[in-house]
């Protein structure tokens, strides 16, 4: 949704959720009024590339990779997660697809499976007495994360922070039980 909440002009952006409406054919109606909506810069908005750069198989990857986190989210057994990795570790080789903007979409996708790594989170972490060391070293270099190393950490963040108290991080109980309602 970030491709219509660009810093376009609000005429733009009208035109744009009118097209997605159209498109997937939502009955809702589009919004009459845009204050409040936060806009994303047009850099780093989509997980593909829209020129030369698109890979002829970049789009199937990541919708294969996203079907694939939520059967793994269901059942994480070894067929889901050596498909997960896989399609992980293929779309992370694609241009303009990183490990924050992938892992966050995962995170909306599941958030009781996957976890954010962005950047407040990593700092977070990398603060945070209660984790253990050895997150560091797979968090701090993290241009370079494999889907199993992503799947390990997950599960050892998620735990932490279960067992945690006091949280200020981008995973939430109650956010998550709010956003089903």
């Amino acid at each position: 949704m970030g491709l219509f909440n660009r810093h376009e002009n609000e005429d733009n952006r009208f035109k744009i959720m009118d097209e997605f409406k159209k498109e997937l054919n939502i009955e809702s109606e589009i919004p009459d009024n845009l204050e409040g909506i936060p806009t994303l810069t047009s850099i780093n908005v989509s997980y593909v590339a829209f020129d030369e750069k698109l890979g002829e198989n970049d789009i199937d990857t990541l919708w294969n990779l996203f079907e694939t986190a939520i059967d793994y989210s269901k059942s994480d057994d070894e067929r889901n997660y050596e498909l997960f990795c896989e399609l992980f570790d293929k779309s992370m080789k694609q241009f303009g697809t990183g490990p924050a903007k992938l892992t966050s979409a995962l995170f909306r996708m599941r958030p009781y499976t996957y976890f954010n790594l962005d950047n407040n989170n990593i700092n977070y972490i990398s603060n945070e007495k209660q984790f253990d060391k050895e997150i560091f070293n797979i968090i701090k270099p993290l241009k370079k994360i494999s889907g199993k190393q992503y799947l390990e950490l997950c599960k050892e963040i998620i735990e932490t922070i279960e067992k945690m108290e006091n949280i200020n991080i981008g995973y939430s109980k109650n956010s998550f039980k709010m956003s089903t309602h």
